[in-house]
């Protein structure tokens, strides 16, 4: 059964399962915590393969007691098997984040979502990245 959990550590080191988590169970999932919503603590952004679909990019922010609530309407194409890197892009001092994978049309794509007055909502950079393999290795 797959499980998406999350624990908190209480400062000595020893780590306790936090209850009542919104996170959907994810296969083989990626996740970055980082202030996107720019209130001093750590929010969520996942992403994977779920029960009810292969593709799933969620964030989730922080309350700052450690109680995660799903933000909707974000403009994420979900992506499959993807890899998420957050960095402050744009230099406004707020945290921008990239996106690359194999999205719902399957046809892979990497992409980079600058947060805008604090919410995610404007995809300002969507290049199509095609990957090649090769018949046989090349010998050097």
């Amino acid at each position: 059964m797959n499980q998406t959990k999350l624990f908190i550590n209480d400062g000595s080191g020893n780590y306790s399962e936090a209850s009542g988590t919104p996170f959907e169970p994810l296969v083989r999932p990626h996740l970055v915590f980082a202030d996107f919503d720019n209130d001093g603590d750590e929010d969520l952004i996942i992403t994977g393969s779920g029960p009810t679909s292969m593709f799933n990019t969620k964030v989730y922010t922080n309350d700052g007691n450690g109680s995660f609530t799903e933000v909707n309407g974000l403009p994420f194409t979900d992506f499959g098997n993807a890899y998420l890197a957050v960095a402050d892009i744009d230099k406004d001092n707020d945290s921008d984040i990239i996106t690359g994978g194999l999205p719902s049309d399957f046809i892979l794509a990497t992409k980079l979502f600058i947060n805008t007055i604090n919410t995610l909502s404007t995809e300002v950079f969507s290049p199509f990245v095609e990957t090649k393999l090769l018949p046989k290795p090349i010998k050097w």
